[in-house]
């Protein structure tokens, strides 16, 4: 049985109410180091100033190798800031060799056109921005660092240039956070995005998480913004339905993850079940929120702590909605998915450009 079609009955599994997984995780979200150059004010992440848990180059190769095997399609290299450790490219390229799709979440300050051809030989399959505003003044105030905004659309020049030389399939997605500094200039925000050569959007809300985003009070949107979020989101899923690849379904619940979140339970988390996430020091961790650990790869193998008892009490805990909530983009969608198969909801389903954003990374 071809390891995409393993992945494809799990998924049908989890959708009827499964609490043990058939294959590992199709896609892992890794934070490979502590460490961060940006100061951004919807999260605290950059706060935390040592890299000395992070796990070895040859710890990582080994971690990458067990997670080939055990079904693992996607990585997305992230960090805190993950083009800090001078062996990302390295560790990209080994990633390559054993067939497994990665990308990189950066900020991009350290990149420059020779370590972006590097990356791109040795396999990165998509680069993933944030963009927060129309304009520079607001962008680099709110993630902390002047001349961001600028650079980041440098870099896309940048990467478009050398994949049409080097004639590879590279991507550039760019994420913008839903806040209170940007909440009517969403629109604008997509559309200078796909002026400026981006291939696709994501878009998701500002949350408040304890340790890792713990956003500024004066960022969170209030009653009165909620009006102003759904009338861009209607207009730019009008207008550039194609290019902003989440699903209908989830823009339209931004409004009930603000105002009556607990509704949003009724979606089944997919954490640990189809996605997995690694923190840099080795813990393996259901989801970004990051509520619980369940081992730990200096101490066990991916795999074991995968089908572990622990593992299953953790997907049964989340099965009965007992887990924070969230509606981040890299796991809500697919719990969408999920739902919309458990309840036959056909339509929903045949989203075509969800379908090819997903594809793209496997």
């Amino acid at each position: 049985m071809s390891s995409i079609i393993k992945h494809a009955i799990n998924l049908i599994l989890f959708s009827f109410g499964k609490i043990k997984p058939i294959t590992g995780p199709i896609r892992v979200h890794w934070d490979i180091t502590e460490l961060c150059n940006s100061r951004c004010r919807h999260c605290t992440r950059w706060k935390l100033k040592s890299s000395k848990t992070d796990l070895s180059t040859n710890k990582v190769k080994k971690i990458i190798k067990e997670l080939k095997y055990i079904g693992v399609k996607s990585i997305s290299f992230a960090g805190n800031e993950p083009l800090i450790r001078k062996d990302i490219s390295d560790l990209i390229k080994y990633t390559t060799k054993y067939g497994i799709f990665s990308s990189i979440n950066t900020n991009g300050l350290l990149l420059n056109k020779e370590k972006t051809e590097k990356l791109i030989k040795n396999g990165v399959g998509t680069f993933i921005f944030s963009i927060d505003s129309d304009n520079e003044k607001d962008h680099d105030f709110l993630r902390g660092v002047p001349g961001s905004f600028n650079k980041t659309f440098k870099l896309v020049n940048i990467i478009r240039s050398i994949r049409k030389k080097l004639k590879k399939r590279v991507d550039i997605q760019v994420t913008t956070v839903v806040s209170k500094k940007n909440v009517n200039k969403l629109y604008e925000i997509v559309k200078l995005c796909n002026e400026k050569g981006v291939d696709k959007m994501i878009i998701q809300p500002i949350h408040f998480i304890k340790k890792y985003f713990e956003t500024e009070k004066s960022l969170i949107l209030t009653e009165k913004d909620i009006p102003i979020m759904q009338e861009q989101l209607t207009k730019i899923e009008k207008d550039f339905k194609d290019f902003v690849v989440v699903p209908k379904n989830y823009l339209e619940n931004f409004k009930t993850f603000f105002n009556a979140p607990n509704k949003l339970y009724k979606y089944r988390c997919t954490a640990f079940f189809i996605t997995a996430d690694i923190r840099s020091n080795g813990n393996v961790i259901p989801c970004p929120v990051g509520f619980r650990k369940i081992g730990n790869l200096k101490e066990k193998s991916f795999k074991e702590i995968w089908f572990s008892k622990e593992a299953n009490k953790l997907r049964e805990d989340i099965k009965n909605n007992k887990h924070p909530l969230c509606w981040f983009s890299c796991i809500q969608p697919i719990n969408l998915i999920a739902y919309d198969i458990k309840n036959f909801n056909i339509l929903n389903l045949i989203n075509f450009k969800f379908i090819k954003h997903a594809l793209s990374k496997i």
